[in-house]
């Protein structure tokens, strides 16, 4: 799952989540309008990100699908992050949460505010 956080106004934002893909590219932002966030391609975690003072917090799937009796201690949290792939940043890391820089990975992307204002443009008209 993929979060974005400002730390202007302190606002953690969720992109859009709807089966319709025209819905999920709507573009959200922060309290502020600073930082702002869609998904590029929601099927492949593709997040577009613009704001000088956003960040994109990670939390790994696995952690959310977890069965677990309340809080995750740290032998499951240590199975948890085993299981990730080697190139995340999760593992990299070693946490199942994680708060960067968008443009670091290849599927948190950086979006300039021409992007923004084209992207609204185009989900208005559908």
């Amino acid at each position: 799952m993929k979060l974005i956080f400002c730390d202007k106004c302190g606002t953690i934002t969720a992109p859009m989540q709807h089966p319709y893909p025209i819905i999920y590219k709507i573009p959200v932002s922060c309290l502020c309008k600073d930082s702002w966030c869609w998904w590029e391609n929601a099927e492949q975690g593709i997040l577009k990100v613009v704001g000088e003072h956003a960040y994109a917090i990670g939390i790994a799937n696995n952690l959310l699908n977890a069965k677990t009796d309340g809080v995750v201690g740290r032998e499951e949290m240590d199975k948890l992050i085993a299981e990730i792939p080697d190139n995340y940043l999760f593992k990299l890391h070693s946490s199942l949460i994680v708060k960067y820089k968008p443009g670091i990975t290849g599927d948190t992307l950086i979006a300039t505010r021409e992007e923004l204002e084209k992207q609204i443009e185009e989900t208005k008209r559908k």
